[in-house]
């Protein structure tokens, strides 16, 4: 759900509610919840348009509740409209992440490091498992984040039903557990085709380089990771129906983060 209402001197604030509900038919659900405001005032006969961006979501996953999380964000926004075909935007926000619950990181033992992956399995080793993973010395530990991020965003409109975005940008996070601190350069690509008036196909990819600040073994951990997708949608007035598949692959140093998956999906969204 969103509206726009208009303030004084040409100004203007659009808020945004917004939800989402996942059901997987092999692990848990997961949901997400998001509030968000954007401040906005024209100017230089409304080619330039700065904005105050905030916003407040949360986060909640059956299956890994390690990754529950509320996250609080500020941030400023600066869009150049430079010409019907194409709009310039700068943007720069600050976030910070607080999770719900504890959980593992790594331990590092008589000189060596485990994953949450390899604890997993050693616990599920035998019977001297208990006395192993006490010997690891792991310890369960709360999260904290701060996210900093500025990415350059074009908007392209092609046609009047063909447009896209191309971003490209730069994130620092900081957390209070080391493994988890990072460097990431990132860029995307999304074009959208409206069909027809109810059919819509959207494809996207996207590639990401993490330079992690610690990790296993004391390895110099850089991922880099691919993605790309399609979706088909068919609206029936203010509910859209869709289907959706997702490439990913993450290509690492750290044997437990080195993955690629493919994921079908499929449902609605209701727009009031």
């Amino acid at each position: 759900m969103s509206d726009t209402w208009q303030l004084g001197g040409g100004a203007s604030f659009m808020g945004l509610l917004e939800g989402s509900y996942q059901n997987y038919t092999r692990v848990g659900d997961n949901y997400f919840l998001r509030a968000r405001g954007e401040l906005a005032r024209p100017v230089l006969g409304g080619r330039l348009v700065p904005a105050l961006l905030m916003e407040a979501n949360s986060y909640r996953d059956d299956y890994m509740r390690e990754d529950d999380r509320d996250q609080y964000l500020a941030g400023l926004r600066l869009s150049w409209i430079y010409s019907r075909f194409m709009t310039l935007t700068l943007e720069g926000t600050y976030s910070r992440l607080n999770y719900k619950n504890s959980s593992y990181s790594y331990a590092e033992p008589q000189g060596q490091a485990a994953s949450v992956a390899g604890l997993l399995a050693l616990a599920g080793s035998g019977s001297g498992a208990e006395a192993d993973l006490q010997g690891l010395s792991v310890e369960k530990t709360s999260r904290n984040d701060h996210l900093a991020n500025g990415d350059f965003i074009c908007d392209l409109f092609l046609t009047p039903t063909v447009y896209g975005t191309l971003t490209a940008g730069y994130g620092r996070l900081h957390s209070n557990d080391d493994f988890e601190t990072y460097r990431q350069v990132h860029a995307s690509a999304r074009l959208t085709w409206d069909m027809t008036d109810v059919w819509r196909l959207q494809l996207q990819s996207g590639l990401w380089r993490t330079a992690y600040d610690e990790s296993p073994l004391h390895t110099n951990r850089t991922d880099k990771t691919f993605s790309a997708g399609a979706q088909v949608s068919r609206f029936f007035g203010p509910v859209e129906v869709y289907g959706k598949m997702m490439w990913l692959k993450n290509n690492s140093k750290v044997n437990s983060e080195f993955y690629h998956q493919m994921v079908t999906q499929c449902g609605f969204s209701w727009y009031f």
